[in-house]
């Protein structure tokens, strides 16, 4: 795994962490999350989803009636997160110490 996840990765996976969801709520959630400043059309959004569920960041299952994908965040996924968050971290505490 790359040692720094695109922003798409990071707010899907910090909209998971709410609980599973279909791909809509996800959408939601990241705008909830970004406070509205990201928010990815459609068919970027499943292009990540479909690259993450390869990468064993997510999981997917499907309800039957109706036919709905639910998302989940996997063990994995939870792990890069956190390597995610503590980057963020340092990086935040460089600049303070910079600026």
């Amino acid at each position: 795994m790359k040692t720094s996840l695109t922003p798409m990765t990071t707010y899907i996976l910090l909209a998971l962490t709410h609980g599973d969801m279909p791909a809509a709520a996800i959408y939601r959630q990241i705008g909830n999350d970004s406070q509205s400043t990201f928010l990815p059309s459609e068919a970027p959004l499943y292009k990540a989803l479909n690259r993450m569920l390869r990468e064993n960041l997510i999981a997917k299952s499907v309800l039957s009636a109706p036919q709905r994908r639910i998302f989940t965040l996997t063990p994995n996924g939870r792990k890069q997160l956190k390597l995610e968050q503590a980057r963020i971290s340092r990086l935040s505490q460089v600049l303070h110490d910079q600026l």
